[in-house]
């Protein structure tokens, strides 16, 4: 009987009418064997698992490790050159000896010690700059093992969401949260469009989100709860205390991952959401590089408005609550429109008149001012007025008190193209 890779083996049955010829599954080959051994080494191979690196004299996780030998190539190189420079400056006397070259002992000696101090101190530089780079990939890839929960019904690692979503990592006492997130939810179409996930960690020793935390169903996609907070905290402390800092009352910390896992920003306080919009949290677009440009007509973005105004709190639920709500939302959207009108045609007088004169003035514009920026007035040929054809898609309200509300909008221009030329978001407080 010739071989075959599955073989037939005849089981006979018995039953109440005879004997029954029963054809059972294959039997395992010799690579099906193979392939299940190679499947339990890697299970068996832990990459989180600790490494000792000579070169550091400490242990990095071994997933640290395979990363920077990856993307730094030249830098071990560099140590080794520096190394072998140190052993030939001090063998240079015995060299000069042996050899006979120079009459003079002493000269031997203090090229040897010049030879010496010179690789030595690039050996130093180059061996601490390794030893901070990997550091910094043993925290991020720690980082990736802190876990979040989505809808408060799947629990996933950071690391399971690279490739999909950007994370930031916003702790602080709750008050400083509900304030951050109040700030982030005026921007929760433009956090979608990123593909973001925001985890905020309460530093007040809270076991999951509270008051105006509270994940709602239209936050879903964007504000997840921290699963084992105690954990994220101890990684932000640990963090803070590399850098010689300390988590402080309500300051906080934030901290960014990009797409790959690896940090893109942070810093103590709470974060800048348009800065980061603008600059690490853009929209992902299709997979290659374009932004499908998004228009909604007035009634329809002032609906949507509404619905998150009474999802966030914002508003009453019940539907003349929510009918306030979209009228409310629908004026934002007018006074929008009629800014833009009045920046677009570059009218003084209206553009005048939309501006308060007594209001306070802007925290950070002042700040971005008191470095040296320069701020446009609002007249005629000014720059503060932008080139003619720009116009305002994707726009979008949010009504967070009786006293505060918010718009924000993507900005183009026309014959606009998203792969050549991105659009600008623009917000604005009422």
């Amino acid at each position: 009987m010739p071989r075959s890779a599955s073989l037939l083996v005849a089981a006979f049955l018995a039953t109440a009418d005879g004997l029954v010829l029963a054809r059972p599954w294959p039997l395992a080959t010799p690579a099906h064997r193979a392939a299940r051994a190679v499947v339990t080494a890697q299970e068996q191979f832990d990459t989180s698992g600790q490494q000792f690196d000579l070169l550091s004299l400490r242990s990095f996780r071994r997933d640290t490790i395979l990363q920077y030998d990856s993307t730094n190539q030249s830098e071990p190189l560099r140590i080794a050159l520096t190394l072998l420079g140190i052993l030939f400056s001090l063998s240079v006397p015995s060299l000069a000896s042996e050899l006979r070259i120079g009459g003079d002992e002493l000269t031997a000696y203090v090229a040897a010690l010049l030879g010496t101090g010179i690789s030595g101190g690039f050996f130093l530089r180059n061996r601490s700059a390794r030893l901070q780079r990997m550091l910094k990939i043993d925290r991020e890839y720690a980082m990736g093992d802190l876990r979040a929960t989505y809808r408060g019904l799947r629990t996933s690692s950071l690391r399971e969401l690279r490739g999909k979503r950007r994370v930031v990592v916003v702790t602080g006492s709750e008050a400083a949260l509900e304030e951050t997130m109040s700030q982030a939810r005026v921007y929760r179409r433009r956090l979608a469009a990123a593909d973001a996930v925001i985890v905020p960690v309460c530093s007040d020793g809270r076991e999951g989100p509270a008051g105006s935390l509270t994940v709602s169903e239209a936050e879903s996609k964007w504000l997840w709860a921290p699963n084992a907070p105690q954990e994220w905290l101890g990684y932000f402390n640990e963090l803070v205390q590399a850098r010689g800092l300390a988590l402080q009352g309500e300051l906080g910390a934030w901290i960014g991952l990009n797409l790959r896992g690896r940090t893109f920003g942070s810093a103590r306080g709470a974060p800048r959401w348009d800065e980061l919009l603008g600059t690490a949290l853009q929209p992902s677009g299709d997979g290659f590089g374009e932004v499908k440009e998004v228009s909604r007509d007035g009634q329809q973005a002032a609906a949507e408005a509404a619905a998150a105004a009474v999802a966030l709190g914002g508003a009453a639920a019940g539907g003349e609550a929510l009918a306030a709500a979209e009228k409310e939302a629908s004026g934002l959207l007018d006074a929008q429109a009629a800014f833009y009108k009045a920046l677009t045609d570059a009218n003084v007088e209206q553009m005048s008149a939309i501006w308060d004169p007594t209001a306070a003035d802007d925290a950070y514009v002042s700040e971005v001012a008191g470095k040296g920026a320069r701020v446009e007035p609002w007249v005629e040929g000014s720059n503060a007025f932008p080139p003619r054809g720009l116009r305002a898609t994707d726009c979008d309200a949010l009504v967070l008190s009786p006293t505060e509300g918010w718009t924000t909008a993507r900005a183009a221009a026309r014959g606009w193209h998203a792969a050549r030329d991105p659009a600008v978001a623009a917000y604005r407080g009422w």
